[in-house]
């Protein structure tokens, strides 16, 4: 199944911020549309074809790639996102399991639902807060959880609050952050998807970080700088991770590789 990276899910939480469902859709359909078969027999799976939305989400999403998709390929979390196209833009939440099932769709991601609750009762709780959107936890919370995601293969629990703290102030109110968090996602994202593409050295992520920070006009030098740094430390959290998959992926190879010959 097709993984988003993390510049395509922070699209889709700008769309969920503003309450743009069928935008957010839109950039569900780009990534889903990999998964699309060529060709099937007619007993493997049932051709889905277009057809509204209350007949289920495979139908939904078979209408909006406009072609073939497996059933089995779409992650029920996106049956969420489907139904809340009737939601106003003030009610949208997420419960910790789908944050954690969405979040699970991005690469290099491995979160559980116990791992969350621990950090939203102990570890960071501090940077998430309670649910700011009814019971439930609001987008800009639901990036939080993804930056710490990112941050924590090279950070640890400390350190993370700290580098945060600089940048998130309130996690109630958005109104006294530097940048919110589903920016600050975005901006990490793009700088590190396009970095990716590039094979660009670290000094081009400090001079890509700081020319961003010089976007955010509001902003004195000290406060720039502190959006600087941490999306320098964000990319490379990414990269570490990127190359710790990688690792596991060539050393999972190369044991079946060993055991085949």
């Amino acid at each position: 199944m097709a993984q988003f990276t993390r510049s395509e899910m922070a699209r889709i939480l700008v769309c969920l911020r503003e309450g743009q469902i069928n935008e957010a859709l839109t950039v569900v359909k780009s990534v889903l549309s990999s998964v699309r078969t060529p060709s099937r027999s007619a007993d493997a799976t049932d051709e889905i074809s277009g057809v509204s939305a209350e007949e289920g989400l495979g139908n939904v999403v078979g209408s909006l790639l406009g072609g073939h998709l497996l059933r089995s390929s779409v992650p029920p979390i996106l049956e969420k996102l489907i139904n809340m196209r009737q939601q106003s833009r003030a009610k949208i939440g997420f419960s910790i399991s789908d944050i954690v099932a969405l979040g699970n769709q991005m690469e290099y991601a491995n979160m559980s639902v116990t791992t969350v609750q621990n950090w939203v009762k102990r570890d960071v709780k501090e940077l998430i807060s309670t649910p700011q959107a009814g019971k439930k936890y609001s987008v800009e919370q639901m990036a939080t959880i993804f930056i710490i995601e990112d941050l924590k293969s090279s950070l640890d629990f400390d350190s993370i609050r700290k580098v945060l703290a600089l940048i998130f102030n309130d996690p109630t109110s958005d109104e006294d952050d530097l940048i919110h968090p589903v920016d600050f996602l975005a901006a990490y994202a793009t700088i590190f998807e396009d970095l990716r593409r590039q094979g660009t050295p670290i000094a081009e992520v400090a001079k890509r970080a700081r020319e961003f920070a010089y976007t955010l006009p509001v902003l004195n030098e000290i406060q720039r700088g502190f959006i600087e740094s941490t999306i320098v430390i964000a990319v490379l959290s990414l990269q570490a991770s990127n190359f710790q998959v990688t690792a596991k992926t060539l050393a999972s190879t190369t044991i079946i590789g060993k055991q085949l010959t």
